[in-house]
């Protein structure tokens, strides 16, 4: 069973200082195997390096977000995708659930920790499903 840190994550965003912020918190948690996609048709190629995790910012738009959620989820529906979204837009973030997303981060206060404990419950997650036989 391999740890988060052993994951492999693909960033899609398209502002730039988010990918590389985010970026920074996976090597802070002490993670390698990070590949970034700053648009859908990058996004859908970055799937040939099996994701574990998907992290997932708002794109130009939140139907272009939604549309690459289902579209990687089709393609692979055991990648774990993680979205980042702006406060206010609790809507939004429920559409993404309702579409495959695991879980949701808000961006702000305490984005790092939150996105932290995402990654730590899809560890958990992974590591119940793949131990639930044993019981």
């Amino acid at each position: 069973m391999k740890s988060h840190a052993n994951y492999t994550y693909v960033i899609v965003s398209d502002d730039v200082v988010y990918r590389e912020l985010y970026q920074q918190y996976l090597l802070n948690m002490g993670c390698t195997h990070i590949h970034i996609a700053s648009t859908y048709d990058e996004c859908m190629n970055m799937l040939v390096h099996k994701p574990d995790i998907l992290l997932l910012d708002e794109l130009e738009t939140q139907q272009e977000t939604l549309r690459m959620l289902r579209a990687v989820k089709r393609k692979d529906p055991n990648i774990y995708a993680i979205n980042i979204t702006t406060q206010g837009n609790e809507e939004y973030a429920l559409e993404a659930l309702k579409n495959g997303a695991f879980d949701f981060v808000m961006k702000g206060k305490n984005e790092e920790c939150h996105l932290q404990t995402m990654i730590k419950k899809v560890a958990h997650v992974v590591a119940y499903v793949h131990n639930k036989d044993d019981y």
